[in-house]
């Protein structure tokens, strides 16, 4: 098969590797392996015709440089190491194809993986730490000392009738 599908390449073109897979299964009847390779092939030939196009490599794809041109991208490689379920490895050739560090090659990974969150300002390490602190949740088990406050009545109502009767 020389051409994906057009859902696959709309896939491809969301960053889903996955969802272009699973459409080229479906759509061409090709086994797993083989609906793999030949989305990463088109996605090859895609990434790399891109590139001569645009005149550039991808050491070239600073995510500030100093031209300000154009923002980095995910490698093929990557793309196909994230498809693998490779997080890690496709951080690392992010790294070695685009010289990027090592926060921004995963912040471009990551939003690979979940476009919408990338739109989202970067968030604390600790805002997971205190859930209360999401506006409209609400506290539970805010009564632990209930059962204890229970039985510390009831001892002293049975202080205080029993005692009496003594």
């Amino acid at each position: 098969m020389t051409q994906l599908p057009p859902e696959a390449i709309a896939a491809l073109a969301r960053g889903n590797f996955i969802e272009a897979i699973k459409i080229t299964r479906d759509r061409s009847g090709m086994d797993l392996k083989s609906s793999k390779e030949a989305v990463e092939r088109y996605a090859n030939s895609v990434a790399g015709a891109q590139a001569q196009d645009a005149g550039w490599t991808y050491g070239q794809a600073e995510a500030g440089d100093a031209q300000g041109s154009r923002p980095a991208v995910v490698p093929p490689a990557a793309l196909a190491a994230l498809a693998r379920g490779k997080k890690v490895e496709a951080v690392k050739i992010t790294r070695d194809a685009t010289g990027l560090g090592l926060a921004e090659a995963k912040r471009l990974v990551d939003a690979q993986l979940n476009p919408a969150a990338a739109d989202i300002e970067h968030q604390p390490s600790n805002a997971s730490a205190n859930p209360m602190l999401e506006p409209g949740r609400v506290s539970s088990g805010g009564f632990k000392w209930l059962p204890f406050f229970i039985i510390l009545l009831l001892a002293v109502l049975a202080w205080v009738f029993l005692g009496k009767g003594a």
